[in-house]
């Protein structure tokens, strides 16, 4: 497949710019680590799929090393030509090489896309138990996950969960939201 690449303006930015000429590589996340060979300390690599479209692209099963592979998507900005911010949507390698799902999407925008690994946030750990007798974590402007019982503030609510969830079985709980 061929991709162009893209490095990060400024550390944490999470602007990209075009860097190069076309590269070739078998999978996103193949081209991406050719591309951070070349990104400056602290920048993030990120590749803008290319084909040129005459319809949808054909499927290209993942090579193995791809599969569950996750990426953020990238949108140029049309005020900004070679400019890519995120796009807000994440895809992952399942059945297809993710790329190809990007150069789908370049239709849907209107502009060209681009990927860049998916970075996770911090996981949440359970707090020590607190007054009303649950573990939990607090957190502000950012969703939490809490495990095994808890509470999660998320921008002054509070959630208090007292149950379980199994297979095939019900989740039960009481509090605000």
């Amino acid at each position: 497949m061929k991709f162009y690449p893209l490095v990060e303006t400024a550390v944490g930015s999470g602007r990209f710019a075009l860097s190069g000429s076309q590269i070739v590589a078998l999978s996103t996340s193949e081209a991406i680590k050719s591309v951070s060979g070349t990104a400056g300390a602290g920048l993030r690599a990120a590749v803008s799929p290319y084909r040129s479209l005459g319809g949808m692209p054909d499927p290209v099963t993942p090579q193995t090393s791809e599969l569950g592979s996750v990426y953020d998507l990238l949108i140029e900005k049309p005020d900004e030509p070679g400019i890519f911010v995120s796009g807000g949507q994440i895809l992952s390698s399942q059945f297809s090489d993710a790329a190809l799902l990007a150069i789908s999407m370049q239709l849907f925008y209107g502009s060209r896309v681009g990927l860049v690994s998916h970075v996770t946030e911090q996981a949440v750990t359970p707090s020590a138990p607190t007054e009303n007798g649950t573990g939990g974590a607090a957190s502000s402007g950012s969703a939490s996950v809490v495990s095994s019982g808890g509470s999660a503030v998320s921008s002054g609510g509070t959630v208090v969960s007292s149950g379980s969830a199994t297979s095939g079985g019900t989740v039960t709980s009481a509090g605000a939201a």
